[in-house]
């Protein structure tokens, strides 16, 4: 069974319901510093086995984790929305086991890192550390589409965006 974790610090009863709705057998973590998540995701690729994240202000509907299963890309997400646009970040991800044995020490180093400028290990650059790391090795996250519901008052898209997503090419669906 896929180990699948809800890292939380203030976590949202719209994504409760939504895990809940969903029929997930999820796992949930309350982190207690500002290093924590980043230690949770080295826990999590030591084991090497596919894990899903599902953040505390994400909201999964019924089906979605299913399709992320069934995705046969082993690195891949949700989009949601971010600031100004729609991506797949950690909000709502697959990390299938066969990909983090590929690469066994890219947590470590996205931990790490510190050419942000920010302390290593700090949760709000850890997805963008990944992705540094990953992309140079021709690796980028498949997006899955419609976007998933995003609890986060400080990424509010407008209702002018809100309406195109669906007009961009997504990605092809698998």
């Amino acid at each position: 069974m896929t180990r699948v974790v809800v890292p939380y610090t203030n976590l949202r009863q719209e994504t409760v319901d939504a895990v809940q709705a969903a029929g997930i057998c999820a796992e949930f973590v309350r982190l207690v510093d500002d290093t924590h998540y980043s230690r949770l995701l080295l826990e999590l690729w030591a084991a090497g086995e596919t894990f899903v994240v599902i953040e505390h202000d994400v909201a999964p509907r019924p089906g979605d984790l299913q399709h992320l299963l069934r995705c046969p890309r082993p690195w891949c997400g949700f989009a949601y929305n971010i600031s100004t646009q729609y991506a797949a970040c950690l909000g709502f991800t697959k990390f299938r086991g066969d990909f983090i044995r590929k690469y066994p020490a890219v947590m470590e180093l996205a931990a790490a890192d510190e050419r942000d400028g920010m302390k290593a290990g700090v949760w709000v650059r850890m997805d963008v550390r990944l992705d540094n790391r990953l992309h140079p090795a021709g690796e980028t996250i498949h997006t899955h589409w419609p976007p998933v519901p995003h609890y986060n008052e400080r990424q509010v898209i407008t209702a002018e965006l809100d309406r195109g997503w669906c007009h961009w090419p997504p990605r092809r669906e698998v």
